[in-house]
């Protein structure tokens, strides 16, 4: 059974909730992929990149759920407890990376009901596993390689308003070819939180992600709508894998910050 708090605070003995101040020099660097090169150019940069190394042309449109080692779950979460919590930030972004522009209303909501952990070392590595274990998966399911260009963790608080992440949408500011692999580090379902996916446009056909810990979604979030699900008791924790296709696969996984996307650079 999983320790982590089951209220919307950080009750006595978790690991304190950083707030992370952004250095005055650093709030503009940061939109480079806006102010610099233009995020339009960005984003059609990286999309000629990717439609060239080709996927199966149907995969967008499909999805894959099932469940990665408990075993690796574990060593996951515990893991994470001994490490802190960080509060949203739009302007925590690696300076290679794009950051998503928010309205402040916005901004308010992430930050009070979604606490990122701020990935070390053990953590990355312990994901890197993760990421191994899923890898002929995720090669079958494109037809060809991949690389992961980020990963974040975090959690979903109770009462969480239907915002942002809960809001039925697409990942707009990712590259068509972008899919995502949603592990739930704690058990999804109606009660605790969980994702829908929308394979189709009748909000009849969504389909809740329901299991235990270690149960995980693979799809194309440009191109399929989703929406979060906010639990009612428990904090919700989930790993979110951000990957494109690739010549050749490299699993590397970084945290660049908790407002980051895509690199700049379709390296």
């Amino acid at each position: 059974m999983s320790n982590f708090p089951t209220g919307g605070h950080v009750s006595s003995g978790e690991p304190e909730i950083v707030i992370m101040e952004p250095p005055e020099d650093k709030l503009d660097l940061i939109w480079m992929g806006r102010k610099k090169y233009g995020y339009d150019k960005v984003l059609q940069n990286w999309n000629n990149c990717l439609d060239s190394i080709g996927v199966e042309p149907d995969v967008a449109h499909t999805y894959i759920i099932d469940q990665v080692s408990e075993n690796l779950v574990v060593q996951l979460l515990n893991s994470l407890k001994s490490i802190p919590r960080v509060e949203f930030n739009k302007f925590d972004c690696n300076t290679n990376y794009v950051a998503s522009s928010m309205k402040n209303t916005e901004v308010l909501l992430w930050t009070r009901f979604l606490k990122f952990f701020n990935f070390k070392e053990e953590q990355l590595a312990l994901v890197k596993l993760i990421c191994e274990e899923l890898k002929p998966v995720i090669e079958n399911y494109l037809g060809t390689s991949f690389r992961i260009i980020n990963v974040k963790s975090f959690e979903t608080l109770p009462g969480s308003y239907y915002f942002g992440p809960n809001k039925r949408h697409r990942d707009s500011l990712y590259p068509m070819h972008t899919y995502k692999v949603f592990v739930y580090l704690t058990p999804p379902n109606i009660m605790d939180g969980t994702t829908y996916i929308y394979p189709t446009a009748d909000d009849k056909d969504k389909i809740s992600m329901s299991g235990p810990a270690g149960t995980y979604v693979l799809f194309n979030p440009v191109l399929m709508y989703h929406s979060g699900h906010p639990p009612e008791k428990k904090r919700r924790a989930m790993l979110e894998i951000i990957l494109v296709p690739s010549h050749k696969t490299e699993i590397n996984p970084t945290f660049n910050g908790t407002n980051s996307t895509i690199p700049v650079e379709c390296i």
